[in-house]
């Protein structure tokens, strides 16, 4: 459904936001643990690079959870 909406087909999704957009990486002819995350935004129809690696991510989102969590608890 993304490709066909105009996400590139070298893009493979690996979540969706609450928005409808695809968080994924690039294909690549040889795997790599530190591969950069990808946003694709399809009202847009872009993508860029949001993380330089899926572990910088995950730390990205870590941290601000942990943020949330003392907003609120």
């Amino acid at each position: 459904m993304y490709w066909s909406g105009g996400m590139p087909d070298d893009v493979i999704g690996i979540a969706s936001d609450c928005m409808g957009n695809m968080i994924g990486f690039h294909r690549q002819l040889s795997p790599s643990d530190d591969a950069p995350v990808v946003f694709f935004d399809h009202d847009f129809v872009e993508v860029c690079e949001i993380a330089p690696s899926f572990d910088d991510f995950l730390s990205w989102y870590l941290d601000h959870l942990k943020g949330e969590q003392r907003i609120n608890g």
